[in-house]
């Protein structure tokens, strides 16, 4: 499966797995470490689900105000990585938006 489909098939299955009460997600895109024995760095995805909006200090696009979001209430299990695929292969974030755009 080629990534961009599993990031879709992950990302539909975190948002319909949504408690009600979720009124704004956040998606981080990172990196995890394998297991041992590999300890290979991996792409990987985690929704984050808050209950309440921020009131104006959130600015989506500086990873630096992420604190700004506070302690999330909800976190998608399970997260998703891409082990299979080389960590520089791909620009992670392209594939996430490609993902979120897909219908």
């Amino acid at each position: 499966m080629n990534p961009i489909q599993r990031a879709v098939d992950w990302l539909c299955k975190a948002i319909n797995g949504l408690p009600p009460d979720i009124r704004m997600i956040y998606i981080d895109s990172g990196e995890h470490i394998t297991p041992a024995p590999e300890h290979r760095i991996v792409a990987a995805y985690d929704l984050f689900g808050f209950k309440t909006i921020p009131d104006g200090g959130f600015d989506p696009q500086n990873y630096g105000h992420v604190g700004e979001l506070g302690s999330w209430d909800y976190e998608a299990r399970p997260h998703c990585d891409f082990p299979e695929f080389p960590f520089d292969d791909h620009n992670w974030l392209e594939v996430l938006e490609s993902a979120a755009r897909s219908p």
